[in-house]
């Protein structure tokens, strides 16, 4: 089966010390991740709040994100399967990809963590723009709003 995953991770309403949100949709088969794109109904969409203030930053978020859909995906018997990654952050798919090194003591441990499971699952792992992963970024908006916390630096244009 193939699958594509949208990805995202967040802190707000400020960036450090905010409120860390994180969120995932999977999709079976091919899927466009902008706004205007027909998808087929998601095997799974979540969004969660894992944290806030000190040490709360967009890159834990966005680390914690694709940590979290990998282990839902191990967990849930998707070896072998065919799985494009999409998440918007460059420096999470550069130092899991092993383009940048991952230099960080906070980001470190997830760093390895989902270069172990991207390699069990036999995963992709792409960079797309923001616009191109409308879903969980939306799913994240949403939890926000819902609990009355402001966001200012993901409002759309």
């Amino acid at each position: 089966m193939k699958l594509t995953v949208f990805i995202d991770g967040t802190c707000e309403p400020r960036n450090p010390g905010g409120h860390g949100a994180c969120a995932f949709a999977a999709y079976e088969g091919e899927a466009g991740g902008r706004e205007a794109d027909t998808r087929p109904a998601p095997l799974k969409t979540t969004a969660k709040l894992i944290g806030e203030g000190a040490g709360m930053t967009n890159n834990v978020a966005e680390y914690r994100a694709l940590l979290g859909t990998l282990k839902w995906l191990a967990e849930h018997g998707h070896r072998g399967d065919e799985i494009d990654l999409r998440i918007d952050s460059q420096l999470v798919v550069n130092q899991v990809n092993g383009t940048w090194e991952c230099r960080s003591p906070a980001l470190l441990p997830y760093c390895r963590d989902c270069k172990a499971i991207l390699i069990l699952l036999h995963a992709s792992l792409k960079w797309v723009p923001r616009e191109e992963n409308f879903v969980p970024d939306s799913l994240i908006n949403q939890l926000y709003a819902s609990r009355g916390i402001p966001v200012l630096a993901r409002r759309r244009p």
